[in-house]
């Protein structure tokens, strides 16, 4: 569920493509050399327990190191 541990790999950046994920950066920066950082990922309401949204919800960037 936590993709900040992944590398940013072609692989991690094929994955999210094809699930769906709006991608904030370019292909060329998934290089394997830094982190993924994801936005987007919980719905968070006052008095309620958070609730994960589906993946096609989510925002990937590529954290730089």
């Amino acid at each position: 569920m936590n993709p900040v541990y992944a590398k940013n790999d072609i692989d991690m950046y094929n994955y999210f493509q094809n699930k769906g994920v709006e991608i904030f950066a370019d292909e060329i920066e998934f290089d394997g050399q830094a982190g993924i950082a994801t936005y987007n990922k919980t719905l968070q309401k006052k008095g309620k327990s958070v609730q994960y949204r589906d993946i096609k919800d989510w925002i990937v960037s590529v954290r730089k190191a």
